[in-house]
């Protein structure tokens, strides 16, 4: 398996231990920009793009999953980080409001910039750095 697909097999189990009902679409066309759909029982659904690295990499991101407006697509941005030498390590859910917060230039004029790919804004992979969105494994 590769990183990503390793990724997005730990997304699927974190969102079954969590009582939702995943898909994975990361391998279809119908959903760009999305791996995982998921629907709770009571009406909560989730469009999830997932990411996944070693260490404390960052993740890039890619055209088709923001919108013209540099509006992200998914509701939220899973990044699941592995150990160098192999192994989980720890989970963060981003909403997708906090991502958009990013889209546009700030005081610095930091913001996404889509060539082939994008980097995620520097301000939003200090915050999952620090832990801020950190989920239990």
């Amino acid at each position: 398996m590769s990183l990503s697909e390793d990724g997005v097999s730990y997304a699927l189990r974190y969102e079954e231990r969590n009582g939702r009902e995943p898909r994975d679409v990361s391998r279809g066309r119908k959903f760009p920009g999305i791996d995982i759909i998921s629907f709770d029982g009571e009406g909560d659904f989730r469009s999830i793009e997932v990411k996944a690295t070693k260490g404390s990499g960052i993740p890039d991101a890619f055209e088709t999953e923001f919108t013209r407006q540099l509006k992200f697509v998914a509701t939220h941005l899973y990044v699941v980080r592995f150990k160098r030498g192999g192994g989980f390590d720890s989970l963060h859910v981003v909403p997708k409001k906090v991502i958009d917060q990013y889209s546009t230039p700030d005081k610095h004029g930091t913001a996404h910039r889509i060539v082939q790919h994008i980097k995620f804004a520097s301000g939003l992979m200090n915050r999952i750095a620090r832990g801020e969105f950190q989920e239990a494994g």
